[in-house]
């Protein structure tokens, strides 16, 4: 037995001294006393066994996880002594962590496992100083990256072959907060509302190929609804060291506005591709109701016929009004048609425009306008449109009558806004009735020229006031839920400038003195216009385009009897139209006193004639009051 014994001594011995694991044996107190040291000390910690045998471990241990040790030694010392008293003896294996000084003064981690052996305690340990410096690079090395996915400003998802979510971004819950929680669902079913693969899906890609993939895929709302459009990519996940597929990132852009851009760019070439049709029409009837409106003005006048007649010709001269009207609105369409605009305060706009169109009618208006609202730059003619349209339209969505609400605020638009509009500062006008509301399948249609639901209707009201909002550089928006009503919202741009202050009438003669030039390629319009100036007292000659009115200036030039002023019309098929015949007729005569004429009365140039050399500007078909007014104005010096 006692050689059985020196061998099993000489056994664990030989264990103890060349394991590479720190054995220690201390006195089971509450100061514990090392009584035995392994070998392997002196590699990990630079002490030799006789240096430790007989001191306290408390030496060694950091002060901080002193205070740990204590309680545990306390707790273990109190279960000794019940132990001892109810006569069970006290088993103790328990893996603490804690530090040690070596002998250069540096700190080393000890995963130690304890045990009570004969009334002492035995600590097998093991150094994890680089374990967990690795652990603390690692858990540095997850924070660092959860920093990144929080602060990118689009969407993350991580997922396993299985296409479960494993980890996603802020943005992504945010995105998808009605699917909360996403993390260990399948990918297609929180953010797709689906229960199967979505064969367009990138990622399906990936997971088949092992490559990257995209697609653009609808972002889905709790209803199933598409909510905007994500720009969706995939990309492999692959182990370090093995080349093994593990997964899949997702990164997704949200280019909803962008999609909403491109729809609206997409009408904005709709309606230039009909503007230019419209835009011709348009002035040839321009140039017909000219004719007609010219001479019936000039029938009208006192002494040629009596008043029945009169009668007659004052209601066809309202008929060829509501004509003009109408062209106005195709010319609206016209290519290259710009708002003659001034900054204006548009309240008193909304309120006029509302009450005359509602005039009659059994709908009531309730307007709330912010006091401090900004001002605009705009045709306050067009923009008096585009209210008369929305109200009417509203006025007949509710035949038996009811309310309708005009309310007018200053808005800041930014990236965050669905609104194809640049960030900056607007006005929004909205109008909301209590109407029968637009089915869901017109609403995408209503802006769209000819479009109408109604029996008398040209299509033109929503189109026009699409196409005016958008000259201004602003937008409307529609939003309506059958039997509910709608609300048209438009945006315009608030302006820098002072609100100009309104010039009193001016008294405008009918008469005046001189010889005028007309240019125009139309032989009816050449002698309607000859008859109303002659009217007016004025001498005429008549030209048929540029050239000869070039050659007809300079003749009376020459001759010392220079013209008062020349009207030209803008549009010569086939021959110098006004704009090129003004450049050459000012490089005659510096002094010559142009004024523009044309069927577009929202073309560039008729919205900024000073610009292009003109002193004036009349509109088609003429009226003997504006012509009279705007000749005056011109011939003394002022421009109109």
């Amino acid at each position: 037995m006692e050689t059985k014994r020196q061998h099993d001594n000489e056994k664990y011995r030989l264990i103890t001294e060349h394991t590479s694991d720190l054995i220690a044996i201390t006195t089971f107190t509450l100061n514990p006393v090392y009584t035995y040291i392994s070998p392997s000390h002196k590699r990990a910690i630079g002490y030799d066994p006789e240096d430790l045998i007989g001191k306290s471990s408390f030496d060694l241990i950091h002060p901080d996880d002193r205070k740990k040790l204590l309680p545990l030694l306390t707790k273990y010392i109190s279960q000794k002594v019940k132990g001892l008293l109810t006569g069970k003896e006290l088993e103790i294996f328990e893996t603490v962590q804690f530090r040690v000084r070596d002998k250069s003064g540096q700190w080393h981690y000890l995963e130690s496992t304890v045990n009570l052996v004969h009334d002492e305690l035995l600590f097998i340990s093991r150094d994890v100083t680089e374990r967990n410096r690795a652990e603390d690079e690692l858990r540095e090395s997850t924070r660092f990256l959860s920093n990144i996915l929080s602060s990118i400003q689009d969407g993350i998802t991580i997922l396993d072959p299985e296409m479960n979510i494993l980890m996603v971004n802020p943005v992504m819950k945010q995105w998808y907060a009605h699917a909360i929680p996403l993390v260990g669902r399948k990918c297609y079913e929180a953010y797709h509302g689906r229960h199967e693969h979505c064969k367009n899906c990138p990622s399906y890609h990936t997971i088949n190929t092992g490559n990257p993939g995209h697609a653009v895929v609808p972002r889905v709302g709790s209803d199933g609804e598409t909510t905007g459009w994500l720009d969706l990519y995939s990309f492999p996940l692959r182990d370090v060291s093995t080349g093994a597929f593990v997964g899949i990132i997702e990164y997704a852009r949200d280019i909803s506005n962008q999609k909403l851009m491109e729809k609206e760019m997409q009408k904005v070439e709709k309606l230039e591709s009909l503007g230019i049709l419209a835009g011709g029409i348009a002035h040839d009837f321009n140039n017909i109701l000219t004719v007609i409106l010219g001479n019936v003005s000039l029938a009208k006048m006192p002494g040629r016929c009596d008043e029945k007649i009169i009668k007659r010709l004052t209601d066809a001269e309202k008929a060829c009004e509501r004509a003009k009207d109408l062209t106005q609105q195709l010319l609206t369409f016209a290519k290259g048609g710009t708002p003659i605009k001034k900054t204006a305060a548009i309240a008193e706009l909304i309120r006029d425009t509302a009450s005359f169109a509602l005039r009659g009618s059994n709908v009531r208006s309730e307007v709330s306008i912010a006091e401090d609202l900004w001002a605009v730059d705009v045709d306050e003619g067009q923009i008096s449109q585009v209210i008369h349209n929305l109200v009417i339209n509203a006025d007949q969505a509710m035949p038996q009558g009811g309310i309708l609400k005009m309310r007018a605020e200053n808005v800041r638009i930014d990236s965050k806004k669905a609104i194809p509009l640049p960030e900056g500062k607007y006005v929004a006008i909205a109008i909301i009735d209590q109407g029968v509301g637009i089915p869901k399948e017109y609403v995408a249609k209503i802006f769209d020229p000819f479009f109408t639901t109604k029996q008398k209707g040209s299509g033109l009201g929503l189109a026009s006031s699409y196409s005016i909002i958008s000259n201004h550089g602003g937008h409307i928006t529609v939003e309506s839920i059958p039997g509910s009503g709608s609300t048209f919202t438009f945006y315009l741009p608030a302006s820098e400038k002072k609100i100009e202050s309104k010039k009193p009438a001016i008294e405008m003669l009918r008469s005046g003195i001189g010889k005028i030039l007309i240019m125009d390629d139309e032989e009816l319009i050449r002698d309607v216009a000859r008859d109303i100036l002659k009217s007016l007292g004025y001498e005429t000659d008549r030209a048929r385009d540029g050239a000869e009115a070039l050659a007809l200036y300079r003749k009376a030039k020459d001759a010392g009897k220079p013209y008062a002023a020349v009207i030209m019309d803008l549009t010569i098929p086939g021959g110098m139209g006004g704009e090129e015949a003004v450049k050459k007729l000012l490089a005659i005569d510096p002094d010559a006193k142009a004024i523009v004429s044309s069927g577009y009365s929202t073309g560039p140039i008729m919205s900024d004639f000073k610009a292009y050399g003109f002193s004036g500007v009349i509109t088609k078909p003429y009226r003997i009051a504006d012509m009279g007014a705007t000749l005056q104005l011109v011939i003394n010096g002022k421009s109109a």
